[in-house]
């Protein structure tokens, strides 16, 4: 059972219920963590009274188990002593994620005001904390053009995915073991269907199912979508009001918002971090700083993987797939791999610039946004496409620059194998 389902089964109990299976599963946890040799540890008798009835006897407890490592025999669980310790631990903390997850839905409004203060941003002494400045090199800008500034700057912005701390303080949030245990159930689903259809493509590999993994568990249990914020003097609804001017907010970032409560009619602010060790504790935004931080996951994982920006206020993450020797387009917002039309035909956008940026690239994928380049042509009028094409081979051979020979080789030739994909207009 992949673990979304087993967390769906789980929350058919009562609050109380999880509350409790999920004190008595840490607990098992922690006991393992703590004396790892300890066979008696290890075991769960079936007849014990708090197992069977805390935890065997919820819908999704015994799934619990299994997913923690356990085997279950006729009359007890057993933990295998090489059982990995990463995702017995990983596996705890994303089950009392969730369970605070739920706790939070249902705090009482009196509680839930005082809460939303807390957390409207993190305070100056936490955030001083969080923060660990990227050091990149300083922008110097040569153009003049408004639209290829843009682009040099983002170009310079996505060098801080290359900083070792920052990429080994993701890896050690994202659930890997548990990621790779469910793509592998998804690998096996598509293998066993292929034996049965010999015409299925099963062309894809096990970085592909953690892929898809990686978005769920992205979306549905580390970031959060935020619209308006919760009104912090009275817990109301709140609305966009304007953007904030005072230098005592902007301090961490240059841009926050003030949302006006319909109520009492405070001011509640929204700060738009992009700083991703703050967003690594604050874990909300919008496609900002979801794709932002999704990003750096990627790399997190090291995968080759750009920021891609749609000229017309959205931006996604494109992941290098090695088995199908092409980009897949990853929007972490909506959960979605590889329906890059989504926002031509689904969002009825009309896409002009779709421009993708790596440590090592600078490209121009929006011919993988559309089905209808003329129509995208015609809407292309913030520069000259010769101009256009200039900056960014100038930029592309700026961050080549100290690249070995053999990389810089990869990197042209798949380059070329991208181009050639744009050729032909995406139909899927």
């Amino acid at each position: 059972m992949g673990l979304e389902n087993l967390l769906e089964n789980l929350g058919k109990n009562s609050p109380d219920e999880i509350n409790e299976a999920v004190r008595v599963l840490s607990k098992i946890a922690d006991n393992i963590l703590k004396d790892p040799k300890n066979s008696k540890i290890r075991t769960l008798q079936k007849s014990n009274a708090t197992i069977s009835k805390k935890i065997l006897a919820l819908k999704g407890g015994v799934d619990c188990l299994i997913m923690m490592g356990f085997k279950e025999n006729a009359t007890n669980f057993t933990m295998p002593s090489n059982t990995s310790l990463e995702s017995v631990m990983e596996f705890r903390e994303i089950l009392v994620s969730w369970n605070n997850s739920i706790l939070r839905s249902e705090v009482p409004a009196s509680q839930a005001e005082k809460q939303a203060e807390m957390e409207i941003a993190p305070s100056a002494e936490s955030v001083e904390e969080i923060i660990k400045p990227v050091a990149l090199p300083p922008l110097v800008q040569t153009y003049s053009n408004p639209f290829l500034r843009r682009i040099e700057m983002y170009a310079h912005n996505v060098l801080q995915y290359e900083d070792k701390n920052l990429r080994g303080r993701c890896r050690k949030l994202i659930p890997v073991t548990l990621l790779e245990y469910n793509a592998q159930e998804r690998l096996r689903s598509i293998q066993k269907l292929s034996k049965k259809d010999k015409l299925l493509d099963v062309d894809v590999s096990l970085q592909d199912m953690i892929i898809l993994e990686l978005l769920s568990w992205f979306k549905n249990y580390f970031f959060t979508w935020v619209d308006c914020m919760e009104c912090k003097h009275c817990g109301g609804e709140t609305a966009f009001s304007h953007m904030s001017t005072d230098p005592k907010l902007l301090v961490y970032t240059e841009r926050i918002e003030l949302h006006r409560c319909r109520s009492c009619h405070e001011f509640t602010p929204f700060p738009r971090y992009t700083d991703l060790n703050i967003l690594l504790e604050t874990r909300r935004g919008r496609c900002g700083e979801w794709a932002n931080t999704f990003t750096l996951c990627c790399r997190a994982m090291n995968w080759d993987a750009r920021f891609v920006v749609e000229e017309n206020d959205h931006v996604w993450t494109e992941v290098y797939s090695i088995t199908q020797k092409r980009w897949l387009h990853c929007d972490p917002c909506e959960n979605i791999c590889d329906t890059p039309l989504i926002y031509e035909t689904g969002w009825n956008k009309n896409i002009s610039y779709v421009i993708a940026y790596s440590a090592e690239e600078v490209q121009d994928v929006t011919w993988r946004y559309s089905s209808n380049h003329k129509e995208v042509l015609k809407r292309r009028k913030n520069c000259l496409e010769a101009e256009l094409l200039d900056a960014l081979l100038e930029i592309r051979d700026k961050k080549q620059k100290e690249l070995s020979e053999s990389r810089k080789e990869y990197l042209t030739k798949r380059m070329l194998m991208e181009v050639v994909e744009f050729l032909v207009e995406n139909r899927k």
